[in-house]
């Protein structure tokens, strides 16, 4: 077993996903504070970039593949959570 992989344990693929979020966290908190509103939407493109190049680059089960999990989910429910506020703003129901 090399470096990179884990053991199956459930409590380490949580932490490392966990991990993945906190990154992600803090690249959108670093995107908005410098940038304003311009921030949100760069910010989830990055994240959502660095997702993308992580599953492509990254080996099955290995430790940043499972960081990289959490990274997109942060994306992807970034722009659930836009889409939703977006649409309640405007009035429109998102339902």
């Amino acid at each position: 077993m090399s470096n990179l992989e884990i053991k199956k344990n459930f409590i380490n693929k949580a932490s490392l996903v966990l991990l993945g979020v906190f990154i992600a966290s803090l690249i959108l908190a670093f995107m908005i504070q410098n940038m304003g509103t311009t921030g949100v939407y760069l910010g989830i493109i990055a994240i959502l970039l660095i997702g993308g190049l992580g599953l492509y680059y990254c080996k099955p089960k290995s430790i940043p593949r499972y960081i990289t999990y959490g990274v997109l989910a942060t994306g992807i429910l970034g722009i659930v959570g836009y889409v939703i506020v977006t649409q309640l703003i405007t009035g429109l129901s998102p339902f």
